[in-house]
């Protein structure tokens, strides 16, 4: 992955640190004009500190998310928006414990050069030992003292490793906006793929 702006930070470090939030199962490469999408807390986070993260999700997984928080809004007579922020967070196993940690907002960024990035489903988050200072990502057959949140295994996340650099962030990925899922028209229709146009500029 030589061809790529974050190829050296492809190294075996990059796998451990991924490795504690997911399960690994691979490595690939996005091209300039693909989208990405992170679930952020607050509107008043400067876009660089926004996409200075290695933890993102493609669109066929925000559709996932979205698409299990509308069966479970139909079931419980709800609109998609209200509910969209706790199913999100719950789905990508994002915990209370966490500074900055949330899923009001969907922050859009676009690849503006080709970065090299791991793959795998989110691990459950939870307590390994009482009195932890916060929750990790829980490996098969470990000790555990509780589980916070099991994630949904279809919501593939990546890792991009380098991104918490601003400078290559900023090489890489270019903000396209954050939409707050709560005041989405089309979301309160339940109307998934209307959303996901008009967060890509397209709707």
């Amino acid at each position: 992955m030589s061809h790529t702006a974050n190829g050296a930070d492809l190294t075996q470090a990059a796998a451990d640190d991924a490795s504690r939030g997911l399960r690994i199962e691979g490595t690939h490469t996005l091209e300039s004009g693909s989208y990405l999408f992170r679930l952020v807390e607050r509107a008043d986070t400067p876009d660089a500190g926004c996409i200075s993260s290695p933890w993102w999700f493609q669109e066929s997984t925000i559709r996932k998310i979205l698409l299990k928080a509308r069966d479970h809004c139909e079931y419980a007579g709800i609109a998609l928006n209200n509910a969209a922020c706790k199913q999100a967070r719950e789905a990508a196993a994002l915990s209370a414990t966490w500074a900055g940690s949330g899923a009001n907002y969907l922050l859009v960024g676009k690849i503006i050069a080709p970065v090299a990035f791991i793959w795998g489903a989110p691990k459950p988050v939870g307590l390994e030992r009482e009195n932890a200072p916060a929750a990790t990502g829980l490996n098969t057959g470990a000790t555990i003292e509780s589980i916070e949140c099991v994630p949904n295994p279809l919501c593939v996340q990546f890792y991009l490793p380098g991104m918490r650099d601003t400078r290559m962030a900023s090489k890489c990925i270019s903000p396209q906006g954050r939409f707050k899922f709560s005041h989405s028209p089309e979301l309160a229709e339940g109307d998934i793929e209307g959303f996901l146009r008009k967060v890509k500029g397209a709707g």
